[in-house]
């Protein structure tokens, strides 16, 4: 017995369109928390400061 016959469609679809957004917020806040990772260490890294010297 499938999903479909059991449920319904509309519940189906339903449990679908959950799971696609759920596996979708994964790769954006992947991605977004990536970028933040990234600008902390760009802007933390200090910088040589150079007295005259070469």
């Amino acid at each position: 017995m499938n999903l479909l016959s059991r449920y319904g469609f509309w519940s189906a679809q339903h449990q679908v369109r959950t799971d696609m957004v759920m596996f979708f917020s994964l790769f954006y806040l992947m991605y977004a928390g990536q970028v933040s990772i990234e600008l902390t260490i760009i802007y933390s890294v200090k910088k040589p400061i150079f007295n005259g010297c070469i």
